[in-house]
């Protein structure tokens, strides 16, 4: 999808242009740790397992 030209050139910001770039993912194995801090991981972690305690997902 990343390909098609809607996804690539966006004229409604023009005066701040936002890259569509910006809301595509690398895809990468733990690209994470270039933008979250350990904290905010241990974190997300933490929201995580309380989510989905009653789902019977075994979270590591």
């Amino acid at each position: 999808m990343s390909n098609q030209d809607v996804n690539k050139l966006d004229k409604r910001y023009q005066q701040r242009p936002i890259s569509n770039s910006n809301f595509f993912r690398k895809g990468e194995v733990e690209d994470w740790v270039n933008y979250l801090s350990l904290q905010m991981a241990e974190k997300l972690d933490q929201i995580t397992e309380q989510k989905l305690q009653d789902t019977g997902f075994n979270f590591f």
